[in-house]
């Protein structure tokens, strides 16, 4: 992970919303300011496995909100099909059409 960062001037950190995933979010986040020492770099967080109607979503994006931490808009619902879609490419994006999207949009605008 330490090349790939030394590598990227963007990482998005891919994280569940359960509480023992973003409590495991701090190591990630110590490497990336290692690296960040010798190349900059910026750092979105993207929630995943967001399940539809629960509060972890809402109460994971206030957590990482008080800790600071930019964490994209869109978010990625669980599905079925993104856990048993292994080695298959996708037909089309899917749910991270939109996290593609804002991300170009965010570039464009830099």
């Amino acid at each position: 992970m330490r090349s790939a960062a030394l590598a990227a001037d963007l990482v998005i950190v891919t994280l569940p919303t359960g509480l023992i995933d973003i409590d495991r979010l701090s190591p990630t986040l110590e490497l990336l300011a290692e690296v960040e020492a010798s190349n900059p770099i910026r750092i979105r967080i993207l929630l995943t496995r967001v399940g539809t109607g629960t509060r972890s979503a809402q109460a994971a994006r206030e957590l990482l909100a008080d800790l600071e931490h930019p964490v994209l808009k869109h978010e990625i619902p669980l599905c079925e099909a993104y856990t048993s879609g292994f080695g298959l490419g996708p037909a089309d994006l899917g749910h991270y059409q939109p996290v593609v999207d804002e991300l170009l949009a965010r570039a464009a605008a830099a």
